[in-house]
């Protein structure tokens, strides 16, 4: 990952509030929304400042947009006026993450259908059923969880006959780059603090996912020193308590029987540690 690149997600996870998301006015709440891909802003502007185009979280208080052209981070939309309801950024990126991982799942060939789930008080952002009889649910997790917690929902999931993707908001309680006063490491864009979470699903045969919507990307955690990192060429940190974070676009990622298979973390990689911890 560049400095550009892992600055972009070190601010989303610090909170900077953009959105990249919008409805048209007359469209219904389970109309797609429309969608702004980088470098965009002047084509979406006149139809944002006449309202044509609005926030798509239902009952904002302040739903009318401008466009932002950025020459160090993406464009994207901005409220006129910023809605103080500090909920309605939550809102808006569960319904982007939505809107996102349906489009990018329903978009592979070997998906057969997408819905969303719940499974005994377990949130699921959606389920995918594969044409080989696989069923995968994509879990997105946007507040605290805890391990225990974690193992539970994971248990339920698994006992339905569902491979489990758990897919982390970008938000600092999942992303946080370590701040090496003295360290070679200082200037290293590939590492985050790691979290007893993460070190509960290594233990489990889970591969932790954090999605960033704004950059359409997914970020594998991989463990310093383990074979996937040494197959990938990952320099080994001095530091304790971190991980490595690679990043790749959804469009290279796809799913498969055993969950999200990644260009760092393959489909032969998933299989085996869901084997070996099945065993």
């Amino acid at each position: 990952m560049g400095h550009s690149e892992f600055r972009e997600w070190a601010e989303a996870a610090l909170g900077d509030p953009r959105q990249i998301y919008a409805r048209r006015a007359d469209a219904s709440p389970e109309d797609p929304l429309v969608y702004m891909p980088d470098d965009e802003a002047a084509r979406f502007r006149e139809a944002a400042k006449s309202g044509v185009l609005i926030c798509p979280v239902p009952g904002c208080p302040s739903p009318r947009l401008n466009t932002r052209a950025c020459e160090d981070r993406r464009d994207h939309f901005v409220h006129v006026v910023a809605p103080a309801d500090k909920a309605h950024k939550q809102t808006y990126m569960r319904m982007a993450t939505q809107h996102l991982l349906r489009d990018w799942a329903e978009s592979q060939s070997q998906v057969t259908s997408v819905a969303d789930a719940e499974m005994d008080d377990v949130s699921v952002a959606l389920a995918a059923f594969l044409d080989n009889g696989s069923k995968v649910a994509l879990c997105y997790v946007d507040k605290r969880l805890g391990a225990d917690s974690w193992e539970e929902h994971n248990a339920v999931i698994r006992s339905k006959g569902f491979a489990a993707v758990w897919i982390f908001a970008l938000e600092k309680m999942y992303f946080k780059p370590p701040d090496p006063a003295e360290s070679v490491d200082r200037d290293r864009t590939d590492l985050i603090l790691d979290r007893a979470i993460y070190r509960r699903m290594r233990q489990r045969g889970s591969w932790p996912l954090i999605l960033n919507v704004d950059q359409e990307e997914f970020a594998n955690i991989v463990k310093p020193g383990g074979s996937p990192a040494r197959r990938l060429h990952l320099v080994p940190p001095s530091l304790d308590r971190v991980q490595h974070v690679v990043v790749q676009a959804l469009a290279d990622c796809r799913l498969c029987s055993y969950g999200i298979a990644t260009p760092a973390i393959p489909e032969y990689t998933l299989r085996a540690t869901s084997d070996n911890w099945r065993s």
